[in-house]
């Protein structure tokens, strides 16, 4: 596994709509990375501890407003966003990429 080099560092795959509110509140404040698709589950970023980062991955064409952004910003975390098309490698590898730069930074 490409994330070998941080032993520490735990993944999980959350499908809040079949979570409690309780639930989703307690993965959220642990989470110090959080990659979700643009939608209203991205809100949870008001719950987030600062310091932690979200990185919201936008569908074509791209158009989005600054919504999650601002909410980001005003509770101390902080804010990415990425382009992702079709599943593609180069998605991948961006998504790859921009989460092992916080995690570099997040786990020196």
């Amino acid at each position: 596994m490409k994330f070998s080099k941080y032993p520490n560092v735990n993944f999980s795959f959350n499908h809040f709509e079949e979570s409690s509110m309780e639930q989703q509140l307690n993965v959220i404040s642990q989470t110090d990375i959080f990659i979700g698709v643009h939608g209203a589950g991205l809100t949870h970023v008001l719950f987030m501890k600062p310091n932690r980062c979200l990185i919201e991955l936008i569908l074509p064409p791209g158009s989005i407003g600054v919504h999650y952004e601002l909410m980001a910003l005003l509770n101390g975390v902080e804010y990415v966003n990425r382009l992702i098309s079709g599943g593609s490698w180069d998605t991948s590898r961006t998504i790859f990429e921009c989460v092992m730069e916080k995690i570099s930074h997040s786990c020196p």
